[in-house]
């Protein structure tokens, strides 16, 4: 039984269930309700709030829909498969909008980090290791980032990260943190260990800019950090 507005007593129907036959009832509204884990599955709950016939008291059929194919499919369009970062698609889509919201919230950084030597690791250790680099990369990255900041997985292993919000030298705090905790995080993979470091380049996103000039500057600081030697972070 479900508690109700009218109390402890309503009645709850299975996905394929229904009122019986021949039942009277008037439905008083109709409810969308935050959707609902069971069993490790997500469900969407409605509820319709009746009355059968010659009662005074209202009751409430609660229907669960399993919507966890849909979640699924819309969490494959936007996240990497591999890593669990976001993909290239979905930064397309919300990086107008940090530029935009730039303008009234304080302003936000970007940045464009790869993951050092990981030719070497996929060659010399296999696709599998390769694989592991990566997920222990955007692992470690996401560890230090705050909820509502944003890591996405641009290409095999190039990855942006968006800090809405915040200053540029507070980004650079948040990479630093980035950069010492990769240090201390060797990938292990089949009985080999490898170090793992970045090359960064990190902006500020300027209000009005377009997307690709933003990312063309992050980029383009990126490559510079490269130059320099690799294992670095450089600011533009």
């Amino acid at each position: 039984m479900f508690a109700t507005s009218k109390g402890v007593g309503a009645v709850a129907l299975a996905e394929t269930g229904g009122v019986p036959e021949g039942t009277a009832m008037k439905a008083d509204h109709l409810e969308q309700l935050p959707h609902l884990v069971l069993g490790n599955q997500p469900h969407e709950a409605t509820s319709v709030v009746f009355r059968f016939a010659g009662e005074t008291s209202s009751s409430t059929i609660l229907t669960l829909r399993n919507i966890s194919e849909e979640v699924e499919l819309q969490r494959l369009a936007t996240h990497d498969a591999l890593t669990g970062a976001y993909n290239l698609r979905y930064l397309s889509e919300v990086l107008p909008q940090h530029i935009e919201s730039a303008r009234d919230d304080g302003g936000g950084a970007m940045a464009m980090i790869d993951l050092d030597y990981f030719k070497p690791i996929n060659d010399e250790l296999g696709h599998a290791a390769g694989d592991a680099a990566l997920i222990t990369f955007a692992n470690t990255i996401r560890g230090e980032l705050r909820s509502c900041d944003v890591l996405a997985r641009v290409g095999g292993d190039e990855f942006a990260i968006l800090f809405p919000r915040l200053p540029i030298d507070k980004a650079q705090a948040e990479l630093q943190r980035i950069f010492d905790r990769l240090a201390a995080t060797p990938l292990r993979y089949d009985g080999s260990t490898r170090s793992l470091s970045a090359s960064c380049g990190i902006v500020s996103i300027a209000a009005g800019e377009s997307s690709e000039a933003l990312k063309e500057r992050a980029d383009r600081a990126l490559y510079e950090a490269k130059r320099q030697g690799r294992a670095r972070f450089v600011v533009a």
